[in-house]
């Protein structure tokens, strides 16, 4: 009887390779067992099936011929194998396991694209496969709107399995993951709570903590679904939050917590909370801009797949995953599955992509066990309207925070104040604690300029690093300090003022503004919450139109910025303002999947990378030209800066780039003797720039 082999050891004799069918045998129970909550027969007919192909006998040629060379079938690209799959799977009326076969080593195609193509394997031999292997078995149903997400679980699933059973064999063991469950988690931060309680000064913010907490704890035993939790900013929800989370998590037999967070400037803070309460090993810290000097290969190998207790992500990794069709991106899906997904200031949406976000969402808590948690301070009720409020009496925690700051809100009548005037505004005040937030970066260096030498600047036109380092400056209390901000400061950022100032915009940014004055509430009367209209207009689109519907409420008598009904009334004018529709659905529906990837995009213009000259900038670019990777890669996000055309114009114009790499000119770094284009102040905005753009 004829031995047919998945995977090859060059140097040793056909008795120590990997028989094929123990390897379908294998992958199959794991894509099983990943499936195990939506879809288990489905993933093991993916695993029995994924390499149907490796039955040719063309292909157990090309394996033989490759070993005895001394090399494994990876160095020389062998006959095609995963049409076969894809053909069988096809025949026998499985299209979405076979669209997952045959992309398991590429990319999920169109469906059109995947009938047309499949029909290419129908005249490939696998006769010699056993028959048993090739019989037809039934499958979970899935209704037709839940396909394309369905798939690319399958696909995922599959794609994990093959790969971590191929490397269980070729390494001789498992690979490492954290065995720490939610219940020891959850004890660890119950131990955690107690003593932060015990230790805390009494104040009214604490109390509202302690609140929130609670309720997070009592809610936990619900049934699985949406929630909401509704908390003014500064009252405990990244704590309250994982509470909620784990405790569901033992209730319901569910396996993680995912946190998703929006921006990369406020993800580090939170993974190092939640490291400090559960230590290093049970968090996993998973976006562009981690410090290098955190990663290791166990961490890289737990990105690949998210097998770990806590996962901490953006927004725009997680929710670009639910809409990818690639590998890469989809290999960790599976394990979204049988999950508590936080979605942190889920008011930062983008308002194009509200109707797909939600459809997504909602098909997670119907078919997949997950439980979605909708984190905001001034939730837009745009997503899973349906969602159970995990603090009940939520508008009595805006009425104790209310007390907390005192809003001044412009003349909309008088003209719009200038820089001038309202850095002596600041500099005025006694105490000399004062922030103040607008909405450009041009404008942030104008008012920073009009402040004097002694203000700190901060905006994305500095690097990472940089921004870190200023924020280092200004935390400390009862010290003189002037500080001007783009939005990065709103959402996140753990700075607390007796003063802040806010250009004119939306409820929601209002609010998280707010929300960095008197955070911790300890001073003896409220702090004070400036509204300003500036010299310059806010952005286009959201910015601007926030910023209109607000001057609405102003003209029409206005407004409460701490009413817990705000927000929902506001983001409904938002969006029949916008007017905003979207073809994804109906893509998705088509299970068009290169498609959905390509439109499916959170920063529609992310810019052009530089590399600041910022720190030991010139060390981290000589690692990437010496040895150019992942890793040494990864150790310049810090010092990376995303710069609209016109900047890039204007430092190209002056001969101020060079390429990162010869004959590549994907990322930028600024060219020996031109360091100037970047100052210690401003970043790219001060030294020898002009503003080509706001």
């Amino acid at each position: 009887m004829t031995t047919y082999y998945a995977h090859t050891r060059p140097g040793t004799a056909p008795e120590g390779w990997d028989p094929l069918m123990a390897h379908l045998e294998r992958t199959a129970g794991l894509a099983a067992e990943f499936c195990r909550s939506f879809a288990p027969e489905a993933g093991r007919l993916a695993g029995w099936w994924h390499d149907l192909g490796k039955y040719q006998p063309a292909f157990q040629r090309y394996l033989l011929e490759n070993a005895e060379a001394g090399h494994t079938e990876s160095r020389r690209k062998g006959p095609p194998h995963s049409i076969v799959g894809a053909w069988h799977a096809h025949q026998l009326g499985h299209d979405e396991i076979g669209m997952a076969i045959q992309a398991h080593h590429g990319k999920l195609p169109a469906r059109g694209v995947f009938v047309n193509e499949v029909e290419e394997g129908a005249g490939l031999r696998y006769g010699d496969a056993p028959p048993g292997l090739l019989a037809n078995r039934a499958v979970e149903a899935v209704p037709e709107n839940d396909k394309a997400l369905w798939t690319r679980f399958v696909f995922s699933a599959l794609v994990d399995a093959d790969t971590l059973d191929s490397e269980r064999w070729g390494t001789g063991k498992a690979r490492w993951r954290c065995e720490a469950t939610p219940a020891e988690l959850l004890e660890q931060l119950r131990t955690h709570l107690a003593e932060m309680s015990g230790n805390a000064p009494a104040s009214a913010m604490n109390e509202l903590r302690v609140r929130v907490q609670r309720a997070c704890e009592e809610a936990a035993a619900r049934a699985p679904g949406a929630f909401r939790l509704t908390v003014p900013t500064g009252g405990g929800k990244t704590l309250g939050s994982i509470l909620f989370g784990l405790a569901h998590a033992c209730a319901h037999d569910l396996r993680r917590v995912i946190v998703v967070i929006p921006y990369t400037s406020i993800i580090d803070q939170t993974a190092d909370a939640y490291r400090r309460v559960f230590g290093e090993e049970a968090v996993l810290e998973h976006h562009s801009n981690l410090d290098p000097e955190k990663e290791d290969l166990r961490h890289r190998l737990c990105t690949e797949n998210w097998d770990s207790p806590i996962v901490v992500t953006t927004s725009v990794r997680f929710l670009e995953t639910l809409h990818a069709n690639r590998k890469r991106d989809l290999r960790k899906l599976h394990n979204v599955a049988e999950s508590v997904v936080i979605l942190d200031e889920v008011q930062t949406f983008p308002l194009h992509l509200i109707k797909p976000i939600k459809d997504a969402l909602e098909r997670l808590t119907r078919r997949f066990r997950v439980t979605t948690v909708h984190c905001s301070a001034t939730q837009p009720l745009l997503a899973q309207r349906e969602a159970t409020e995990i603090v009940p009496d939520h508008a009595a925690l805006f009425a104790a925070a209310r007390s907390r700051v005192a809003v001044r809100w412009p003349d909309i009548k008088e003209p719009p104040v200038t820089w001038a005037a309202l850095a002596e505004q600041m500099r005025g005040h006694p105490g000399g604690r004062v922030l103040a937030i607008v909405h450009r970066k041009k404008d942030a260096i104008d008012l920073a300029r009009a402040v004097g030498e002694e203000c700190v600047h901060l905006s994305t036109l500095m690097c990472a690093a940089h921004r870190r380092k200023k924020l280092a400056e200004i935390v400390p209390a009862g010290k003189r300090c002037l500080v001007v901000s783009t939005q990065l400061v709103e959402a996140g950022v753990d700075v607390d003022f007796p003063v802040v100032y806010r250009a004119l915009a939306g409820v929601d940014s209002l609010a998280q503004a707010a929300g960095r004055c008197n955070r911790e509430g300890r001073l003896e009367r409220a702090g004070e919450f400036r509204v300003f209209v500036g010299p310059s207009d806010p952005p286009p689109l959201t910015l601007s139109n926030g910023a209109g519907v607000v001057k609405g409420y102003l003209r029409d008598g206005g407004v409460d910025l701490f009413a817990p009904d705000l927000p929902a009334k506001y983001f409904a004018e938002l969006t029949e303002l916008a007017g905003i529709a979207s073809d994804i659905p109906e893509l998705e529906k088509a299970r068009n999947f290169p498609e959905v990837a390509e439109r499916f995009r959170m920063i529609e213009e992310e810019g052009t990378p530089v590399i600041a000259p910022y720190g030991d900038w010139r060390e981290k670019v000589a690692a990437v030209r010496a040895a150019p990777g992942v890793v040494t890669f990864r150790g310049l996000q810090p010092y990376t800066v995303s710069l609209g055309a016109g900047w890039v114009k204007e430092l190209e114009g002056k001969g101020a780039l060079e390429a990162m790499l010869p004959g590549s000119e994907g990322s930028w770094v600024v060219r020996p003797g031109y360091e100037a284009v970047y100052s210690e102040r401003f970043g790219f905005g001060g030294g020898e720039m002009v503003f080509l753009e706001g």
